[in-house]
Order: structure tokens, then C-alpha cells, then sequence
């Protein structure tokens, strides 16, 4: 079973299997994501128009019993909301 992941510069498809985003995303020796888990982290990836490999979004599985997390990097969202002519920063200061 292959799974489209990213996008290449001609704007198709990139097929990974999920053993090889596994190997990629998941150093030996720590929890392993379920199939299920990484075909879910996969349609996020997706919908989010997210990339893994550009460290935008991550899946974190910190034990065997528990199930996979889901999470967007921040920068990915500044630079998104950076697209947008309405965005015009944030302030941050102290209270």
C-alpha cells in the first residue's frame, strides 16, 4: 500500500509506503505508530497542506499504550496567517 504524502514541485502526488515514513519520521528503538495512526497522520498532513518532512507537523507516539498525537508546528501557522492580507501581526507584550 503506497500513501500520497507530499507534493512534488510539479504539484503530484509523491507515493511513500508506510514502512519507509515509518524509517523516515521514526528512529529505531521508540514507539512505532500503528497503521491506522500514520494513515490518519497522513490525511492531516493532507488537509493541512502540512509537510512532515519540512517539520511542520509532527506525530508523537510516546508509549506503546497510549495512542498517537497529532501536532502542528506553530511557525507553520504564523507563516500561513502570514499569507493572508487581513493578518497584520500580533502583539505580545507584558500584562
Amino acid at each position: 500500500m503506497t500513501t500520497a504524502l507530499t507534493k512534488s514541485e510539479a504539484n503530484l502526488p509523491v507515493l511513500y509506503d508506510p514502512a519507509e515514513i515509518k524509517r523516515l519520521l521514526f528512529p529505531r528503538g521508540t514507539p512505532q505508530p500503528t497503521d491506522e495512526e500514520l494513515a490518519l497522520f497522513v490525511r492531516a498532513c493532507q488537509a493541512a497542506e502540512l509537510n512532515p518532512f519540512n517539520r511542520e507537523i509532527y506525530l508523537v507516539k510516546i508509549s506503546e499504550n497510549f495512542p498517537a498525537s497529532i501536532i502542528p508546528a506553530a511557525l507553520a501557522w504564523e507563516q500561513r496567517a502570514d499569507t493572508f492580507p487581513e493578518f497584520d501581526g500580533y502583539e505580545a507584550g507584558i500584562l
